[in-house]
């Protein structure tokens, strides 16, 4: 079985050495995003939606718990963390990598019944962990998940239109382990 290791901390120890004005909550949401990327790229889903998961179900908290159970940034139910592979859903890493395996899963569920996935779907789907059926909660869910996801990419935009963008490590950073 194959692990997936990524050395973020030496990729932010990197990035933010000498950078003493970042602190300790932007350097943990910077990693956030830096994970999201690098899961998003190895399993072919989109960033942003995995950006926007952990903001709205843990509000980017590795250590939240729900009271219906779900566990971590990515708020995984036990079953659904053990199905895809995540051994500790409080770790962020894994909790990322799970939830974009999920996703990937979900993504192929709905792409054969509908032909096309409109991410409102993905979302309710994630949210609810099956595929069919919204209920009210899911529906506000999906209305405020969909916000986020919006004003993701309004803050991507503007740091583009302003030559900012997001400095990311190069792809050595991401090692497969035996």
């Amino acid at each position: 079985m194959r692990r997936l290791v990524f050395l973020t901390c030496i990729a932010v120890w990197l990035l933010f050495a000498g950078a003493g004005k970042a602190n300790a909550r932007q350097k943990r949401l910077y990693e956030i995003d830096l994970l999201c990327d690098q899961a998003a790229t190895l399993y072919g889903v989109d960033a942003r939606l995995l950006k926007t998961l952990a903001i709205t179900e843990s509000g980017e908290n590795p250590a939240a718990v729900s009271l219906s159970g779900a566990v971590g940034l990515m708020q995984l139910m036990p079953r659904t963390a053990k199905r895809f592979r995540v051994e500790d859903a409080m770790d962020p890493l894994q909790s990322i990598l799970g939830a974009a395996r999920y996703l990937r899963y979900l993504e192929k569920r709905l792409k054969v019944r509908y032909g096309r996935v409109p991410i409102e779907a993905l979302l309710a789907a994630y949210h609810t962990g099956r595929e069919g059926g919204l209920r009210s909660a899911t529906s506000r869910y999906v209305r405020r998940a969909i916000a986020v996801y919006k004003r993701e990419r309004r803050r991507e935009k503007r740091l583009n239109a302003m030559g900012i963008g997001i400095i990311r490590p190069p792809n050595e950073f991401l090692v497969l382990v035996q």
